[in-house]
Protein backbone atom coordinates (compact mmCIF):
# COMPACT_ATOMS: atom_id res chain seq x y z
CA UNK A 1 0.00 0.00 0.00
CA UNK A 2 1.56 3.41 -0.99
CA UNK A 3 1.28 5.57 1.66
CA UNK A 4 -1.19 8.36 2.23
CA UNK A 5 1.23 11.34 1.11
CA UNK A 6 1.75 9.24 -2.17
CA UNK A 7 -2.06 9.56 -2.87
CA UNK A 8 -2.63 11.04 -5.89
CA UNK A 9 -4.56 14.41 -4.52
CA UNK A 10 -7.34 13.83 -7.25
CA UNK A 11 -7.61 9.51 -6.17
CA UNK A 12 -9.91 11.52 -3.46
CA UNK A 13 -12.39 13.09 -6.35
CA UNK A 14 -15.71 11.10 -6.70
CA UNK A 15 -18.01 9.16 -4.65
CA UNK A 16 -16.99 6.65 -2.33
CA UNK A 17 -19.35 3.95 -0.23
CA UNK A 18 -18.45 3.78 3.38
CA UNK A 19 -18.14 -0.01 3.70
CA UNK A 20 -16.77 -0.25 7.73
CA UNK A 21 -16.94 2.30 10.49
CA UNK A 22 -16.95 2.38 13.86
CA UNK A 23 -19.20 5.88 13.68
CA UNK A 24 -22.26 6.15 15.78
CA UNK A 25 -24.16 7.82 13.14
CA UNK A 26 -23.56 4.78 10.74
CA UNK A 27 -23.87 2.16 13.06
CA UNK A 28 -27.21 2.93 14.68
CA UNK A 29 -28.90 1.89 11.60
CA UNK A 30 -31.30 4.71 11.73
CA UNK A 31 -29.03 6.40 8.91
CA UNK A 32 -28.33 3.78 6.30
CA UNK A 33 -26.04 3.70 2.70
CA UNK A 34 -23.76 6.93 3.86
CA UNK A 35 -21.57 7.92 0.67
CA UNK A 36 -18.56 10.59 0.22
CA UNK A 37 -18.57 12.89 -2.41
CA UNK A 38 -15.50 14.81 -3.58
CA UNK A 39 -15.98 17.11 -5.92
CA UNK A 40 -14.20 20.46 -7.36
CA UNK A 41 -10.56 19.70 -6.20
CA UNK A 42 -8.74 23.40 -6.21
CA UNK A 43 -5.89 25.02 -4.62
CA UNK A 44 -6.52 27.83 -2.34
CA UNK A 45 -3.23 29.98 -1.23
CA UNK A 46 -1.27 26.37 -2.07
CA UNK A 47 -3.73 24.04 -0.33
CA UNK A 48 -6.12 21.71 -1.88
CA UNK A 49 -9.44 22.44 -1.42
CA UNK A 50 -12.21 19.89 -1.87
CA UNK A 51 -16.13 20.08 -2.04
CA UNK A 52 -17.34 17.31 0.50
CA UNK A 53 -21.11 15.92 0.38
CA UNK A 54 -21.93 13.05 2.70
CA UNK A 55 -25.35 11.42 1.57
CA UNK A 56 -27.40 8.84 2.86
CA UNK A 57 -30.83 7.75 3.71
CA UNK A 58 -32.96 8.19 6.75
CA UNK A 59 -36.72 7.48 7.15
CA UNK A 60 -36.72 6.37 2.96
CA UNK A 61 -35.05 10.04 2.33
CA UNK A 62 -32.05 10.99 1.26
CA UNK A 63 -30.49 13.10 3.35
CA UNK A 64 -27.39 15.28 2.73
CA UNK A 65 -24.41 17.04 4.89
CA UNK A 66 -22.08 19.07 2.86
CA UNK A 67 -18.53 20.69 3.70
CA UNK A 68 -14.95 21.66 2.43
CA UNK A 69 -12.18 20.00 2.99
CA UNK A 70 -8.89 21.56 3.34
CA UNK A 71 -5.37 19.71 3.14
CA UNK A 72 -3.60 20.87 6.16
CA UNK A 73 -0.79 18.28 5.36
CA UNK A 74 -0.59 15.46 2.78
CA UNK A 75 -3.26 12.88 3.19
CA UNK A 76 -4.81 15.07 6.40
CA UNK A 77 -7.78 17.21 6.03
CA UNK A 78 -9.64 19.84 7.85
CA UNK A 79 -13.41 19.78 6.86
CA UNK A 80 -15.68 22.76 7.82
CA UNK A 81 -19.30 22.83 7.25
CA UNK A 82 -21.75 24.88 5.15
CA UNK A 83 -24.54 26.40 5.63
CA UNK A 84 -26.52 25.94 9.02
CA UNK A 85 -23.09 23.49 9.85
CA UNK A 86 -20.15 26.32 9.21
CA UNK A 87 -19.69 26.57 12.65
CA UNK A 88 -18.60 22.66 12.36
CA UNK A 89 -15.14 21.08 11.72
CA UNK A 90 -14.09 18.02 11.67
CA UNK A 91 -9.98 16.76 11.36
CA UNK A 92 -9.51 13.58 9.37
CA UNK A 93 -6.50 11.59 7.83
CA UNK A 94 -5.96 8.92 5.42
CA UNK A 95 -4.64 6.08 7.31
CA UNK A 96 -3.88 3.42 4.75
CA UNK A 97 -4.58 2.96 0.35
CA UNK A 98 -5.06 0.45 -1.81
CA UNK A 99 -2.53 0.58 -4.57
CA UNK A 100 -5.03 0.32 -7.02
CA UNK A 101 -7.58 3.29 -5.79
CA UNK A 102 -10.15 0.98 -4.71
CA UNK A 103 -10.81 1.48 -0.46
CA UNK A 104 -9.18 4.26 1.58
CA UNK A 105 -8.70 3.76 5.29
CA UNK A 106 -9.90 7.13 7.29
CA UNK A 107 -9.24 7.96 11.09
CA UNK A 108 -11.31 11.29 12.53
CA UNK A 109 -10.97 12.90 15.57
CA UNK A 110 -13.09 13.40 18.29
CA UNK A 111 -15.63 16.69 18.05
CA UNK A 112 -17.58 18.52 20.54
CA UNK A 113 -20.61 16.53 18.63
CA UNK A 114 -18.67 13.65 18.06
CA UNK A 115 -16.16 10.36 19.13
CA UNK A 116 -13.14 9.82 17.60
CA UNK A 117 -13.51 6.92 14.97
CA UNK A 118 -12.53 4.94 11.65
CA UNK A 119 -14.23 4.49 8.74
CA UNK A 120 -12.93 2.03 5.52
CA UNK A 121 -14.67 3.94 2.19
CA UNK A 122 -14.66 1.86 -1.40
CA UNK A 123 -15.21 3.20 -4.96
CA UNK A 124 -18.17 0.46 -5.18
CA UNK A 125 -20.74 -0.47 -1.96
CA UNK A 126 -18.94 -3.84 -0.70
CA UNK A 127 -15.01 -5.24 -0.71
CA UNK A 128 -14.46 -8.76 -1.26
CA UNK A 129 -13.45 -10.24 2.15
CA UNK A 130 -9.62 -9.75 1.10
CA UNK A 131 -9.52 -6.36 0.52
CA UNK A 132 -11.69 -5.55 3.45
CA UNK A 133 -8.98 -7.45 5.71
CA UNK A 134 -6.41 -4.97 4.55
CA UNK A 135 -7.61 -2.29 4.77
CA UNK A 136 -9.23 -3.27 8.54
CA UNK A 137 -5.10 -4.51 9.27
CA UNK A 138 -4.25 -0.97 8.02
CA UNK A 139 -6.48 0.87 10.92
CA UNK A 140 -5.00 -1.57 13.55
CA UNK A 141 -8.20 -1.23 15.60
CA UNK A 142 -10.31 -3.47 16.98
CA UNK A 143 -13.04 -4.64 14.16
CA UNK A 144 -15.26 -1.96 12.46
CA UNK A 145 -19.30 -2.74 12.01
CA UNK A 146 -19.24 -4.10 8.11
CA UNK A 147 -22.11 -2.03 6.42
CA UNK A 148 -25.30 -4.28 5.14
CA UNK A 149 -25.91 -3.41 0.96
Amino acid sequence: MPPPAAQSRLDLEGTWHVVATDFPMWTSGQRTAPRFTYANPRQVRGRLHLDDTVTYLQGGRERRIEGVDVEEAPGRFLWRGKGLLWLFRSRWEVVAAAGDGAWLALRFARTLATPAGHDVIARTPALDAAALARALAALGTPPLVTLPR
